[in-house]
């Protein structure tokens, strides 16, 4: 699947809020159903390229995906990537030969990530990938505001199986290592004013950066208090790895200042076995034995937080080029890289670019985009990079 980039900024993006209940209805819309429906003026075909024209401004820029729907002839409606002609045109590929124009009540809208909502309750939901190629482990969010941190956090779990929203088996992480699973942070106040956000998924594996102190219409800030988090598949170096399935998150409630939720820290010990705060599980050890496993990331090892320290100046001066590193998975006894984290990368300049900002051009990733996203971890201010172009699993 195409590489999904989601903002607070968008046209029809929902709300993430201080609300109890908040993250449900914003991860139905991002992940399960897509947002900003609008209608579909006409759609012509040229060859292998569809023209759409939009009755409104369909928010989309090139490079994103549109799920089209309504068109009789059932080749248009597919999910696309576009390529944006004007604010209300775009075109997408097409397969066959569909009578053109297109007749029928089309409507198209950002979309989803591709992941369904399996199971629901009050204030609480389990997701699953569609993807058939990946672990399909399950997310379970708990978001009642019954933890210290109140209606601003939400509870996470990841599970290998599940019958109902609340009952599920081989937990990651255990109850005994975090018996309320891990915390995200929705913002830094109890009510509905929306906050700055970003997603990016490949529908295996989500990326969720939360910038709780902002606005969502001023988008994610340069100096803003900043959470991340991921949950979903990883790439093993061990062929055939069942259980390489991370979640990351805070491991103490009510944590706003300086709050770790694991994607922004890294390992300066290959050898720990309790990786900073334990903030990052995987679903088991590479072994196959049940039971979760604490794992670390690792990009350059140079410090504890990815970009929180400049390594180099920017641009290097020697080829005036921007650098970065892939981001490994660790494990302590015995010490290990386990794998790599689908698309991450660690640059090496800190925080040198805006938050935000997209670098091209990288000797090695011909043809990607790195998008620098600003984090928090081990204390620090920091940043890491995430491509989206993909495919991750390349």
């Amino acid at each position: 699947m195409a590489i999904k980039v989601y903002r607070s900024t968008d046209l029809g993006a929902p709300a993430l809020t201080g609300a109890i209940g908040s993250m449900i209805p914003f991860l139905d819309a991002v992940l399960v159903d897509g947002y900003n429906s609008i209608s579909i003026t006409s759609i012509t075909r040229v060859g292998a390229t569809a023209t759409v024209v939009c009755a409104v401004p369909h928010g989309l820029v090139t490079g994103d995906s549109a799920l089209m729907a309504g068109a009789a002839q059932t080749s248009y409606n597919v999910d696309a990537v576009v390529t944006v002609l004007s604010g209300t045109s775009f075109t997408y590929d097409v397969a066959g030969s569909p009578a053109t124009p297109a007749t029928g009540t089309i409507t198209c809208k950002r979309a989803p990530g591709g992941f369904a909502k399996v199971f629901t309750g009050s204030n609480k939901a389990a997701y699953r990938s569609f993807d058939v190629t990946g672990n399909r482990f399950f997310l379970r969010i708990l978001d009642d505001g019954g933890s210290a941190g109140g209606t601003r956090e939400t509870r996470a779990y990841g599970y290998e199986s599940m019958t109902d929203v609340d009952t599920g088996t081989n937990p990651f992480p255990t109850a005994a290592q975090s018996a309320n699973g891990y915390y995200w942070i929705k913002s830094s106040t109890t009510d509905a004013v929306a906050r700055a956000w970003t997603l990016v998924t490949n529908g295996k594996l989500l990326y969720l950066f939360v910038d709780y102190g902002t606005a969502a219409a001023l988008g994610m800030s340069a100096n803003g208090a900043f959470h991340s988090a991921a949950f979903g598949d990883t790439l093993s170096y061990k062929p055939g790895d069942a259980y390489a399935t991370i979640i990351t998150g805070g491991t103490t409630a009510n944590q706003t200042t300086a709050p770790f939720g694991g994607l922004g820290t890294q390992a300066v010990s290959i050898t720990s076995t309790t990786t900073f705060a334990s903030s990052i599980a995987m679903a088991r050890e590479f072994t196959g034995i049940a039971g979760a496993r604490y794992v670390g990331l690792m990009g350059s090892c140079l410090a504890a937080g990815f970009g929180t320290i400049v390594y180099l100046a920017y641009p290097h001066m020697i080829d005036n080029g921007y650098y970065a590193t892939p981001v490994q998975i660790t494990q302590g006894a015995p010490a290990l890289i386990r794998g790599r984290m689908p698309g991450m990368y660690e640059g090496m300049h800190g925080r040198a670019l805006n938050n935000g900002d997209i670098v091209e051009n990288f000797q090695g990733l011909s043809g990607r985009k790195l998008l620098m996203m600003y984090t928090h971890g081990a204390g620090s201010p920091g940043c890491i990079m995430l491509d989206i172009t993909g495919p991750w699993d390349a």
